[in-house]
């Protein structure tokens, strides 16, 4: 069976718009995780008092046309599941805010099966471990994306900015 792998941070959670918002600089500075721009995070995720509470503060991005293309994705036979990074900073509480996010914006879709699985990596790089024959990633980082082909895999580029061209992308390669 064909799976298609949805990343979180900058995919289905607004990270990247919110913290730009926040802190008055854009997407792209954000994105860059510069150490200046790694300090302002760790300390935005300490301020919650823990970094689930931070994760769980976080819009989702586009939930409408996400939810759309994943019900799409299932309906057309896919198997749908999460590939998100942890990162180093407190991953054990990320992945439960993570998961509790999900459960939040995306309850039905988890609770009855439509997104099968959440998977959760440490590294970014780690990612390609999924990679293979009938795997499609939706990814905001190109690092991620290039690694991931690289692994055999096929790989969508998704950014926020062009978000319809984007999601006609992922439709191109399933053929939806």
């Amino acid at each position: 069976m064909k799976t298609l792998f949805f990343d979180m941070d900058g995919v289905l959670v607004d990270l990247y718009g919110f913290l730009s918002r926040e802190w008055g600089i854009t997407s792209k500075e954000v994105q860059t995780h510069s150490p200046r721009i790694f300090r302002m995070y760790t300390e935005w995720l300490h301020s919650f008092g823990s970094p689930a509470e931070a994760f769980l503060s976080l819009p989702p991005l586009y939930p409408d046309d996400m939810k759309r293309l994943i019900l799409d994705t299932k309906e057309a036979g896919f198997r749908v599941e999460i590939l998100t990074h942890l990162g180093i900073e407190s991953p054990h509480q990320v992945e439960w805010g993570k998961r509790q996010w999900l459960d939040t914006h995306f309850r039905s879709f988890v609770r009855k099966g439509v997104i099968s699985q959440v998977n959760c990596v440490v590294e970014s790089s780690e990612k390609a471990l999924f990679a293979g024959p009938g795997a499609l990633l939706v990814d905001d980082n190109s690092l991620n994306v290039a690694q991931f082909r690289g692994a055999g895999g096929q790989a969508v580029l998704y950014q926020a900015e062009t978000h319809r061209e984007s999601i006609a992308e992922v439709r191109q390669h399933l053929s939806l």
